[in-house]
């Protein structure tokens, strides 16, 4: 439904996630926050797969195989 939902309808969204998949797979923009701070911020694939913040990249690395 949050699929269909950000494809076809015109509305901004907010979604908390620990789905990485998922917020790569639909999300225009990404913020990792970090005690409360925005720490990164930017497009799903340069945050997700190109992070440069030490607490992102050890979050992440649980998800990569």
């Amino acid at each position: 439904m949050i699929r269909d939902l950000a494809q076809h309808e015109d509305m901004a969204m907010v979604l908390v996630t620990h789905e990485m998949d998922f917020a790569l797979d639909i999300a225009d923009k990404v913020l990792f926050l970090d005690e409360g701070v925005i720490a990164e911020q930017g497009s799903a694939k340069e945050v997700i797969e190109h992070s440069q913040n030490e607490r992102l990249q050890s979050f992440l690395s649980r998800f990569r195989s």
